[in-house]
């Protein structure tokens, strides 16, 4: 009996240690298969990283250098290469001169806007929420931008949501308001913004090639914001001051209207005053009115 009862001891710990190796075993096999994960992990993310890197940085941001007031003459502005000469505002007669802004006019009311869509981001939305217009569509959305205006699916229409170009495609209207540029103000290359720009109104053209477009200028940031953003690509009143005169210059090779929607606002500095908007980007209800009153007195008939 003590010899049966020893054997069966020994057999219990041959047990317990084959019991254990196999734990260890797999206890290692599965660390492997932790550290392989977090390799392979590791290497996507550093791909995605280097994907981004190839696309326009967007920072958030505002200014640099002092800010001139006046933007300069055509003929100083840098071209841009996509010139379309069969690509003009549909109902203007040939002598209209779109190296100019679009000048004073005798103030429309409220039903001139009913045929318009506004597109934009934030500050578009801004607009749509301080002004009340029934019947005028504003397909604009935070962090909208020339890019995503082609991919994101904001626009919602019955229980379906879609891209501002397909929302456009779905839509009636006889007049455009186009401002972007703001969430695009982080971009290095300057060139490849106002490029994009400027492929965004063909596409816009070719949806429909009888309506008015009016491309409105960025307005100002305030000069707290701005101070406070100096980087050299970033969200500052030199880089909007910049890239407004690439889109000045743009808007006369498509033969666009042009609407100076940054000196409507813009103090004797070039800035957003100080009390238009509480983080000196999206206007307040009295500056949103302000811009709307001047779009009003601004019109080409």
């Amino acid at each position: 009996m003590e010899h049966s009862a020893f054997d069966d001891k020994k057999k219990y710990l041959r047990v317990s240690r084959s019991l254990l190796t196999v734990i260890f075993f797999v206890l290692l096999f599965l660390l492997i298969l932790i550290i392989i994960f977090a390799v392979l992990l590791a290497n996507a993310q550093r791909s995605n990283d280097i994907g981004a890197a190839q696309t326009p940085p967007v920072s958030s941001g505002a200014m640099l250098t002092p800010i001139p007031t006046v933007l300069p003459s055509s003929s100083a502005l840098p071209q841009t290469t996509q010139k379309n000469p069969d690509s003009t505002n549909a109902n203007i007669t040939a002598d209209y001169d779109f190296s100019e802004f679009v000048k004073k006019s005798d103030s429309v009311d409220d039903r001139y806007f009913d045929d318009v869509v506004f597109i934009g981001d934030s500050r578009t939305e801004g607009l749509a929420m301080n002004i009340v217009l029934p019947n005028t569509k504003f397909y604009a959305y935070k962090g909208l931008n020339i890019s995503s205006i082609y991919t994101k699916e904001v626009i919602k229409m019955g229980d379906k949501k879609y891209t501002v170009m397909d929302a456009l495609k779905r839509t009636d209207y006889a007049k455009l308001y186009i401002m972007f540029g703001l969430n695009e103000l982080g971009w290095e290359a300057e060139d490849v913004f106002i490029s994009r720009y400027g492929k965004l109104i063909d596409d816009l053209r070719a949806i429909n090639k009888n309506a008015d477009i009016y491309i409105q200028l960025i307005m100002p940031l305030s000069k707290k914001y701005s101070d406070d953003h100096p980087e050299k690509y970033a969200e500052n009143n030199t880089r909007v001051f910049l890239y407004n005169g690439l889109i000045k210059k743009m808007a006369e090779e498509k033969k666009i209207f042009c609407l100076d929607t940054h000196s409507a606002l813009a103090d004797e500095n070039g800035c957003l005053p100080e009390g238009a908007a509480s983080d000196g980007v999206h206007l307040n209800k009295s500056y949103c009115k302000k811009w709307y009153e001047f779009l009003k007195t601004h019109t080409v008939k």
